[in-house]
């Protein structure tokens, strides 16, 4: 995803788009979870 279209992807979460949101938290979930758990070492933690 290019930075525009995330830019759009993220104007289009703050109005509310269910879709837009879900796209987001299915690109940056997967790098979140591994950050955290690469901080506490507990999967239910992070």
């Amino acid at each position: 995803m290019s930075n525009e279209e995330e830019a759009q992807i993220i104007e289009k979460a703050k109005k509310g788009d269910t879709n837009a949101i879900s796209r987001l938290v299915d690109t940056y979930a997967p790098v979140i979870f591994r950050f955290s758990y690469s901080i506490c070492r507990d999967q239910d933690r992070a």
